[in-house]
């Protein structure tokens, strides 16, 4: 079932591609809306770079504090603490609190 805003993308795409005498599945593509290599490749691209801007921001000691309340740590453990950060920001991703 298609949704009022999915019918209305399409309606746009569709007078875009009529307008342009293009074929719409090129409107699509070149839009963004198409999943090609390319794209999956630009947009994993961009998640990275959105990753690393966060990461720059951040401190490794702050992080520690965070996931370990600012004791001693050892490379392994600055490391387990990054999955942590990175496996949070994976969740609050999903629940739509970033992003």
């Amino acid at each position: 079932m298609q949704t009022v805003e999915g019918q209305e993308l399409i309606a746009e795409l569709t007078a875009k591609a009529r307008r342009e005498g293009r074929d719409l599945w090129d409107v699509m593509e070149s839009d963004g809306f198409m999943l090609t290599r390319v794209r999956s490749r630009q947009v994993k691209s961009e998640t990275l770079s959105s990753l690393l801007w966060l990461l720059r921001r951040e401190t490794p000691e702050r992080l520690l504090q965070a996931y370990l309340g600012g004791r001693p740590a050892t490379a392994a453990d600055m490391f387990g603490a990054m999955l942590r950060w990175l496996e949070d920001y994976q969740e609050a991703l999903g629940a739509g609190y970033v992003g």
